[in-house]
């Protein structure tokens, strides 16, 4: 999981795919279903968060994990928040919909938590692009799971998206700077690089050089070895320094 963690940050996704693919193959051949499912739809994944193709993540959700193959799964197993969140970012909220109700039905209401109910309402928001909705969905879950990094990224992606760029501007530069949020791992392996590039756009935007140089700094020497169909970021982030 680490090797597989650090070849994705740094942007070397032949060799994480490579890693994943493995790691699949042993989790799935120890009952680990689930999980083997997500390793494999890693490069979906970069896909999206690398390159802007959300509906990436969709197309691997409907090729990997079909209602069949869902249903297939123990109860216990089933990923119904992780695949709504995946048909959120491709503006589906019908299957957002659908999976809640099925989350629902599988869960004993003892089991069920307030915070995921807001949760699943920052997903629909998502899924029918009423951003602000989802963003202050996303910063109450936070508050609500107590999780000091939980949600920032997406909270700051949902701020921007709703038009409040400061909003959004504060919880992306809290997503890579807060350590409680990036010691656990989490979806820090797709979404750092691509922050530290966002925050130096924004912050050149503001013309706060500074901050501006850092960040994109930053971004530089994450992926100064990335695969090649990432270097025209990086580039493009170098022209800029």
């Amino acid at each position: 999981f680490e090797l597989v963690s650090v070849a994705t940050v740094l942007g070397r996704l032949t060799e994480s795919k490579r890693l994943a693919t493995d790691l699949a193959a042993m989790l799935a051949s120890s009952g680990a279903t689930a999980t083997a499912l997500f390793m494999t739809a890693l490069p979906a994944q970069e896909q999206a968060f690398f390159l802007g193709d959300w509906d990436a993540l969709e197309r691997a959700a409907d090729s990997l994990m079909p209602p069949a193959q869902l249903n297939a799964l123990p109860e216990a197993d089933r990923p119904y928040m992780g695949l709504g969140y995946v048909y959120a970012v491709s503006s589906r909220p019908d299957r957002v919909r659908e999976l809640r109700r099925e989350w629902t039905a599988a869960r004993p209401a003892e089991a069920r938590l307030a915070a995921d109910s807001v949760y699943w309402d920052a997903l629909a928001g998502v899924s029918e692009g009423r951003w602000r909705d989802a963003a202050i969905g996303f910063d109450r879950h936070r508050v609500m799971t107590k999780c000091p990094g939980c949600n920032f990224w997406d909270a700051a992606r949902a701020w921007e998206q709703a038009g409040e760029a400061d909003s959004a501007l504060a919880r992306y530069e809290l997503s890579v700077t807060q350590v409680e949020g990036r010691a656990d791992g989490g979806d820090v392996a797709v979404t750092l690089a691509p922050t530290y590039k966002r925050l130096g756009e924004m912050y050149e935007a503001k013309g706060i050089r500074a901050k501006a140089m850092e960040y994109y700094g930053n971004f530089v020497d994450h992926w100064r070895d990335a695969d090649p169909v990432l270097q025209p970021q990086v580039t493009d982030a170098r022209a800029r320094m």
